[in-house]
């Protein structure tokens, strides 16, 4: 079974290629230039250049990349499973359905099952390593196909935004509000709920916020003891070094994780919601 995934799972590069798993990279443009998330660009590049000025953008994997790939594994007979970034916040799980739905035409036994994550970042990314570790192990796409949608509807995703002015630019929150949510040291804190980032709080001061998120997942998860926390970062090593070790002693989990959030996300200062992921830590959290 072949496995594919999005550059916006922010899984490292190798574990990626480990598991012979196929890479769509997001198109990252900075300066002029484009780029494949991943393959030709870093994250921390996208965020140095981000504090210099530059205001980046992203497009989809080009639709040829997808159906050369499809039509590649529709032509070898072998069965495929592509989980995509959120249907919310990006394109490429109706273009992957349009392109199978093409290909079955020609190929009626072609088999290609594509789940909507309604993730993003390493949240995403959890559900695509346990899915290899699976492919791994022998186990059928019914079962792998299963499994994965299990873990969404058992994760909860909490984010807390630390900067108002990318709300501001991404056009979730108005300019005036933000100037006067940074004068009082406000601290959104968001949900990803059904894929879509919801405001659920508002919070004075980073580390009341922070404690805040850590009430929300206690209240929302069981036997916090046997699950895995992963800690998503927008280029803030420190904090999340320093959060992991709260979490450690506050729930002591079976895993916590870390990884920074990756260019095809933490590049966004438009329009779209995910535009707020380069300003945010994000917990994440798979129930067993």
């Amino acid at each position: 079974m072949r496995l594919f995934a999005d550059s916006g799972c922010d899984l490292p590069l190798a574990f990626l290629q480990d598991y012979n798993i196929t890479l769509f990279p997001l198109i990252v443009e900075l300066n002029g230039q484009q780029y494949r998330d991943m393959l030709d660009l870093r994250a921390e590049e996208v965020y140095d250049a981000i504090r210099e000025g530059a205001t980046p953008r992203t497009y989809q994997t080009p639709k040829e990349v997808l159906f050369d790939a499809f039509h590649a594994l529709a032509k070898s007979g072998e069965d495929g499973v592509y989980i995509t970034f959120s249907s919310s916040l990006s394109g490429m799980y109706d273009e992957a359905v349009a392109i199978r739905n093409q290909l079955l035409q020609q190929f009626p036994q072609f088999r290609l099952e594509i789940i909507d994550s309604q993730c993003a970042s390493l949240g995403y990314g959890l559900l695509v390593d346990k899915a290899a570790r699976m492919n791994e192990e022998g186990y059928s796409v019914c079962e792998i196909v299963q499994e994965v949608q299990r873990r969404m509807d058992s994760m909860v995703q909490l984010l807390v935004v630390d900067d108002l002015h990318y709300l501001a630019k991404g056009g979730r929150l108005s300019k005036a509000s933000a100037f006067v949510g940074e004068l009082l040291s406000i601290n959104p804190i968001f949900e990803m709920q059904q894929g879509k980032l919801v405001e659920i709080a508002k919070v004075r001061g980073r580390q009341k916020a922070v404690n805040h998120v850590l009430d929300l997942l206690e209240s929302r998860c069981v036997n916090l003891s046997n699950q895995v926390i992963c800690i998503s970062h927008a280029d803030d090593v420190t904090f999340a070094a320093e959060l992991k070790k709260v979490i450690e002693t506050r729930f002591r989990p079976r895993k916590v994780g870390i990884a920074m959030i990756g260019s095809s996300i933490g590049c966004h200062t438009g329009r779209e919601a995910i535009d707020d992921f380069q300003v945010l830590n994000t917990l994440k959290v798979l129930g067993e």
